[in-house]
């Protein structure tokens, strides 16, 4: 194993704790892309929801010809801007695990593989890594779910605790 790298087990203490390097990066990076495509999903829920109810309190109100410029000049021009934008908080998922195996690409060289190698590839040589340092995530954790969700890979080490925690799934900046 290469040491240095964000791959390998480097150890140090983080907040307490012995841990291995890759914890704090490559853990961490992951969990805000996990959390990005978690919000996608909600919002372009909350956006076609809010859409779908300012149409409808717009056609309880109307009371008839003297609602046509309002239609025209309000209610259509709103619902064309914001059906991009519910198209695109639709499309996060998706870009989000493009985004994850983006960066799981540039990890290969640390890994001793070739930034071609196929995601499943790359995935079982991080989990081999992880073995080797005792690093683990959460049984059906959220870490857990993304991946067999997305990648339909299951071989990460688990534990309860984890060492890898599901509270790196998160917006906050973690030091």
């Amino acid at each position: 194993m290469k040491h240095g790298t964000r791959a390998c087990a480097v150890i140090e203490t983080w907040q307490g704790q012995t841990v291995s390097f890759f914890r704090r990066t490559i853990w961490q990076q992951l969990g805000k892309i996990v959390r990005l495509a978690e919000r996608g999903e909600v919002y372009a829920s909350g956006v076609k929801d809010h859409a779908t109810a300012l149409h409808a309190q717009f056609s309880r109100d109307a009371a008839g010809a003297d609602d046509y410029l309002p239609i025209q000049t309000y209610l259509v021009p709103t619902q064309q801007k914001i059906n991009p934008v519910a198209a695109a908080l639709d499309r996060l998922k998706g870009i989000c695990k493009s985004s994850a195996e983006s960066y799981l690409r540039t990890l290969a060289a640390e890994l001793e593989l070739s930034a071609s190698s196929p995601t499943p590839t790359i995935l079982t040589e991080l989990a081999a890594r992880m073995n080797a340092s005792s690093g683990t995530i959460a049984p059906s954790g959220k870490f857990f779910s993304w991946f067999r969700d997305e990648f339909a890979f299951t071989s990460f080490p688990q534990a309860e605790p984890p060492a890898i925690p599901d509270s790196f799934i998160t917006t906050t900046i973690i030091a």
